[in-house]
């Protein structure tokens, strides 16, 4: 695995964790979550997203830094809310991928 992958892996990796932790006392929040994580990971999967200066970065990266801006920087404590951040991408890049959500 090269360098950058490595790191794109650790964002995702430190991100969900920082993600979670402010609903670590409720299973319920924590489990919501996780599963809408692992929603987005694989409907992301083989999605990326191009930044300025043509930096690209996997679409999970992006989902994830909202939800985490609505945690840390908005002071959010809304799992509905997490959830949302991280799947609000779903009808838009499957509407140019052309996938159904009957195929999801």
């Amino acid at each position: 695995m090269s360098k950058d992958s490595d790191n794109k892996n650790n964002f995702i990796k430190t991100g969900f964790t920082k993600l979670l932790k402010p609903f670590e006392d409720s299973m319920n929040e924590v489990e919501k979550i996780s599963k809408a994580f692992g929603l987005a990971l694989r409907i992301y999967s083989s999605m990326t997203r191009k930044y300025q200066y043509d930096k690209i970065e996997p679409q999970i990266n992006h989902s994830l830094r909202v939800a985490l801006i609505l945690n840390e920087e908005m002071n959010s404590d809304s799992s509905d809310l997490v959830c949302s951040a991280l799947l609000h991408d779903v009808v838009e890049q499957h509407a140019h991928h052309g996938t159904t959500f009957i195929n999801i």
